[in-house]
């Protein structure tokens, strides 16, 4: 947890105003996109090698894939959006 302090103002008597923070490092973030993938190509997986084939699972798995794919190799979607619009 970090501790911000915000003074009210030069002359005030009033108490500093604490405000804390829980600040995400990029090891959790890095953790949970790494959970999210492996969790999405296990279920595409399963959609994919399976006898009936559903979109309902292979549609919003594979977007999933993709997009944590993208963010494990640190290309964001601010960027992506940048290269189309240079095309």
């Amino acid at each position: 947890m970090e501790k911000l302090k915000i003074n009210t103002g030069k002359g005030s008597t009033k108490k500093p105003i604490i405000l804390k923070a829980k600040v995400k490092t990029e090891k959790e973030d890095t953790v949970t996109t790494v959970v999210m993938f492996l969790i999405s190509l296990y279920i595409l997986s399963l959609g994919l090698f399976n006898e009936i084939k559903t979109p309902y699972v292979i549609i919003p798995f594979s977007a999933m894939f993709i997009a944590t794919g993208f963010k494990l190799c640190r290309i964001e979607m601010d960027i992506l959006q940048a290269i189309k619009y240079f095309k």
